[in-house]
């Protein structure tokens, strides 16, 4: 309860636009490789540094209305580019070569030779530790991440890339056998489950392109060809041999395959390395279609070597010298859900509209989170309780693919927290187009200091737990704090303004440690599920409330001839269906519904290939089924578009089954949409 000097009511409103600045523009900084690579460890890049170069602006910060006891800001989206983990423009180290990082530099790809990490079988996990410790010596003092992408065959690559990086004791003399023989599938399993153990907690790494096989580590041969085939990507086989030592060896980081149509059993992420090339515009779809960018990364390259180019301009200046070039590629970005691009990166920073158009492409790419609006008390007591309710919308292309906590600080005069808690919030929720709400409660200490304090977010990397991952907002303190607005501790503040705010692209203190932080926290929030729009279609979507909208499915059996594959059956389009193989009783489909629910009603819109008997299951842990629903006839007329509407009494359920059992036509069994409702 607060003092009585403190209980006369605040009978006004008072508003304030905060902020200043003046209007220029910044120009990119280049970040030489002598910065990224190699820097003397003594050098330590989070000492207490002025950023004084502020944001470009008229209009800074946000409204704040103060009515009663109750503080309310308003709060603005910056203009600025700028640097964050994981996203926008992604520079390539090639072999032998060293980093050309630029100012927006956050995560790099890295060609590895696969005999830099495994020679002989007998060497261990310390060979990649070692190597690894080499050749990302301290770019964790530079808030930057790789993406590593080992490779066998490396056409016109350095010291003999061309015949490839072939360990000892694999056959390696036929260009085509050698990535079929049993010596290499053995070696691939152990190899990356000792990737796993080097790189699943390095919080250096961002993520896993699984290259190894095929040039380039793309997973294709061509223009050669498999024996007695014309095919000539990755076989099913070798697919089932890297797909699942990936599942076993990286729990901890997303991964990425080349083609869409590819690792169809697996939930990967994708590295388009041709992307928004007309020419390979069919793989872009895929990606779209096959529609896991919710949970699984998305990255790729613009090709500038082949192909039509003429949306592509030719070259990276090409593409950002023109504005319809660069609107072309961000309509790519947004469909896709791509977090960053390699290739492009490559640009020149010296003319203004390369450099403007580039902005605009770094906004676009990955995750931007902004902060709309925040609410809480005007004075907080020690030992009382200090809520707060914001509103966040990403604005971006994809979510952040990573449980990093948010934390919300008072800040002292010399911008020190002095108090942290963590928000029960994760932020993977924050789907781009949305908007959500925030609400926490949170305690202050007993002995707290009685003084008048800032109210200041930052989501921290668990590698050190420190600030890294920023809002896109309009007030920043450098250190990787946006803060909201004043707060009184035991006092009423004399104002709730806040001035003198520093630049997000021109903060360079920030930084992560090689202390690989486990982050876990319970998520209290509430959220509307809506569907994403397929881009491209007409077609009409789930209806709201629909829990499996895009969940993860998994399937007994998949009729492929007509790519009818599983993610069809959830997608919301009630254009596309999955359907099993020919024959098969019985069959089934499996929805994770990624939380627990409490649900009573299942939707079915069969194709004439329905079943004419079959069960509804549940599972709270997606292998121990029980029945809730089951029919011995089910929908009788072959009209096509057949729906059936199954109630049945409500269960708690982290998994839905529908298990058919005899087949009511010959081939197989065929649905456009299961919906699962509260």
């Amino acid at each position: 309860m607060l003092k009585k000097s403190l209980t006369v009511a605040l009978l006004f409103t008072v508003l304030v636009l905060f902020g200043c600045g003046n209007t220029n523009e910044h120009e990119e900084t280049m970040v030489n490789e002598d910065d990224i690579i190699g820097q003397d460890a003594s050098v330590e890049p989070n000492e207490p540094a002025k950023n004084n170069n502020r944001v470009p602006g008229a209009e800074r910060g946000g409204i704040v209305t103060v009515d009663g006891w109750l503080v309310t800001m308003d709060l603005f989206e910056t203009d600025e580019a700028f640097p964050n983990p994981m996203k926008g423009f992604r520079p390539t180290r090639y072999i032998e070569r060293q980093l050309e990082a630029k100012g927006y530099t956050t995560v790099f790809k890295h060609y590895i030779k696969y005999t830099d990490l495994e020679q002989t079988d007998s060497d261990t996990v310390q060979k990649i530790i070692d190597w690894s410790n080499e050749s990302w010596a301290h770019i964790q003092k530079h808030n930057i991440k790789v993406i590593p992408r080992v490779v066998i065959v490396y056409p016109n690559g350095p010291g003999g890339g061309s015949h490839g990086y072939w360990a000892e004791g694999i056959p390696s003399q036929d260009v085509v056998e050698r990535w079929l023989t049993d010596e290499l599938k053995d070696r691939l399993t152990v190899f990356i489950h000792k990737l796993g153990e080097a790189w699943d907690n390095d919080p250096r790494v961002a993520a896993i392109e699984i290259g190894l096989w095929g040039s380039w580590g793309e997973h294709h041969i061509w223009p050669l060809s498999l024996p007695d085939s014309t095919e000539d990507r990755i076989p099913p086989e070798i697919q089932q041999i890297i797909g699942d030592a990936c599942l076993d060896a990286f729990s901890n980081k997303k991964v990425m395959v080349r083609y869409p149509e590819t690792f169809l059993d697996y939930e990967f992420g994708f590295y388009w390395d041709s992307f928004a090339l007309p020419d390979n515009a069919d793989c872009g779809n895929m990606i779209i279609q096959r529609n896991l960018w919710r949970t699984q990364m998305i990255t790729g390259e613009t090709a500038y070597d082949w192909g039509d180019q003429s949306l592509l301009g030719g070259s990276p200046d090409g593409t950002l010298s023109r504005n319809d070039s660069t609107d072309y590629v961000i309509g790519w970005i947004k469909d896709t859900g791509a977090s960053s691009l390699g290739w492009i990166s490559e640009y020149s920073s010296n003319d203004p509209v390369i450099r403007e158009n580039a902005a605009h492409m770094q906004k676009a790419l990955g995750y931007r989170f902004v902060i709309t609006s925040a609410m809480y008390p005007a004075v907080v007591e020690p030992g009382g309780n200090f809520p707060i309710n914001l509103t966040v919308v990403n604005v971006g292309s994809a979510p952040f693919y990573y449980q990093w906590p948010v934390q919300v600080s008072l800040l002292d005069d010399s911008l020190q927290p002095v108090f942290s808690d963590i928000v029960h919030v994760d932020i993977r929720n924050w789907t781009p187009g949305r908007t959500y709400k925030v609400h926490d409660t949170f305690v202050i200490p007993e002995n707290f200091l009685k003084d008048e304090y800032i109210v200041a977010l930052a989501i921290l990397d668990p590698a050190g737990f420190v600030p890294s991952l920023r809002f896109a907002n309009m007030n920043y303190y450098c250190g990787g704090y946006t803060p909201l607005g004043r707060i009184g501790v035991g006092t009423l503040p004399e104002s709730f303004e806040l001035f003198n705010f520093d630049s997000l692209y021109f903060d360079r203190s920030l930084y992560y440690t090689l202390e690989h932080g486990t982050f876990e926290i319970e998520d209290r929030q509430t959220y509307t599920r809506e569907p994403r729009i397929i881009p491209g279609t007409d077609s009409f979507v789930h209806l709201p409330g629909n829990l499996a909208f895009n969940k993860p499915v998994t399937v007994s059996s998949t009729e492929t001839q007509y790519d009818n594959y599983d993610y069809k059956i959830n997608d919301g389009d009630p254009g596309t269906r999955w359907s099993s193989a020919w024959g098969e009783d019985p069959s089934w489909v499996a929805i994770d519904l990624r939380d627990e629910y409490t649900i009573s009603r299942v939707r079915l819109q069969w194709e004439w290939s329905r079943a004419s008997a079959y069960e509804i299951q549940v599972s709270d842990n997606g292998k121990d089924w029980i029945s809730v629903y089951s029919i011995d006839k089910g929908i009788e007329n072959v009209d096509g578009n057949m729906i059936e509407e199954i109630t049945f009494d409500p269960v708690k359920a982290t998994h839905v089954r529908l298990f058919m059992t005899r087949r009511a036509l010959e081939w197989g069994y065929s649905l456009f949409e299961f919906e699962v409702y509260e």
